[in-house]
């Protein structure tokens, strides 16, 4: 799977949360401007007034899609073309950034993303067994709002992950040793204990403080990934290959070779 690039307030590229690509943002600050209209309140035009008002602004041509995409009424958030000499007051804690692959705009307080409502996880590997994937998913819906919450689920999504490679279930401490000992290279191990570890502590008061650390439990997200490639996804390609280019009859000799069932 391709490197994944969190969204974040200190990147000048990432994936996208509107269209999932890699690519370089542009970043705005916020600005406010006072309401001129009299009675101090926003103006929001009917969609269909709107539509029929930028029709007659393009001389009754029907409008493009990107035109349409552009009207507030569509939903997107976008940013109007610079203009010399326009002065507004500053938002300090408002900052938006555009994506150069789709032109969308996301929102953001502070370091917090508020629009899209998107969690920042990459996306689980396609490997990735469903009752592992269920919990995976879960995690990602609430890590911009709860990164220990989504730390506790990953450690839960791991166990499960555990059994599928042969654990028992019952212990997700014992499972791990009991796959080093048939031979769990030590990466996977300490991929697997860090999501276990960093979860435990998300539970219990230990000495991680995962309560607004959305950045390492965007990074254990990545260990399950790579622990599912690892395990699941490498092992299936290569045998995949294996059956579909060795000859029968060769795979049988080098079963004989090695005194295992072909």
């Amino acid at each position: 799977m391709a490197d994944y690039v969190a969204a974040s307030i200190d990147k000048k590229s990432f994936n996208c949360p509107h269209c999932d690509a890699f690519a370089s943002q542009r970043w705005f600050f916020g600005i406010a401007s006072p309401l001129w209209y009299k009675e101090g309140l926003p103006n929001i035009v009917d969609a269909d007034v709107e539509l029929a008002l930028a029709t007659a602004a393009n001389e009754g041509k029907q409008l493009s899609e990107s035109a349409l995409a552009n009207l507030p009424s569509s939903g997107r958030v976008r940013i109007a073309d610079e203009r010399k000499g326009v002065k507004f007051n500053g938002v300090p804690n408002i900052h938006f950034s555009r994506c150069h692959a789709c032109g969308d705009v996301a929102i953001w307080l502070r370091e917090k993303l508020i629009f899209p409502r998107k969690s920042t996880a990459p996306l689980p590997n396609p490997d990735m067994p469903e009752e592992v994937k269920a919990d995976y998913q879960e995690a990602a819906s609430i890590l911009n709002d709860s990164p220990r919450g989504a730390a506790a689920l990953l450690r839960l999504s791991i166990q499960k992950l555990c059994v599928n490679l042969g654990g028992k279930g019952k212990n997700i401490n014992d499972d791990i040793a009991k796959l080093v000992e048939k031979g769990m290279p030590e990466p996977i191990q300490q991929a697997l204990d860090t999501v276990r570890v960093v979860g435990n502590h998300s539970v219990h008061p230990g000495e991680i403080d995962m309560k607004d650390n959305r950045e390492v439990a965007t990074k254990l997200f990545g260990l399950v990934n790579v622990i599912v490639q690892d395990r699941i996804s490498t092992p299936n390609a290569i045998k995949e290959m294996y059956e579909s280019v060795v000859p029968e009859g060769d795979r049988d000799k080098i079963a004989k070779r090695d005194k295992r069932a072909p």
